[in-house]
């Protein structure tokens, strides 16, 4: 599994989602809304047999305004819900893949980040993507 391009495939199927500016990388600054993929928290070889499927566990950060109003918290609540046209698990479990082979959005939590001195609200989806090891 080459991780720069399971970040590019994540990030690419992200930008599915309409009006949202997608890095596949942490950027130093961003304009709401964006999305980015964070670099792994865990890579895990030889999750069967030598060689044959690793798995790595991805954070992607969905950010917006901090504004505390109705229109920010429905968009929040409209990318962590399960499906529909803003739902970050339906844009990420499509298949087929080509840099992996499977990918299962586990969770969301809601998080206040600050980027490039800007607070923003934003939704942290942890991504376990599963991949050959050769």
């Amino acid at each position: 599994m080459n991780v720069a391009e399971v970040a590019t495939e994540l990030a690419d199927l992200l930008s599915e989602i309409d009006d949202l500016r997608v890095y596949d990388f942490p950027p130093d600054q961003v304009a709401p809304p964006a999305a980015y993929v964070e670099y792994p928290e865990t890579i895990s070889y030889d999750v069967t047999h030598v060689r044959g499927t690793d798995m790595a566990t991805f954070t992607v950060y969905v950010v917006v305004d901090r504004n505390s109003d109705r229109a920010t918290t429905e968009k929040l609540y409209a990318y962590a819900e399960g499906s529909g046209a803003d739902s970050v698990k339906a844009a990420l479990e499509v298949k087929p893949y080509s840099a992996f082979s499977t990918c299962h959005v586990q969770s969301a939590r809601f998080v206040d980040l600050v980027i490039a001195g800007v607070d923003l609200r934003a939704v942290a989806f942890t991504v376990v993507i599963h991949g050959s090891g050769a």
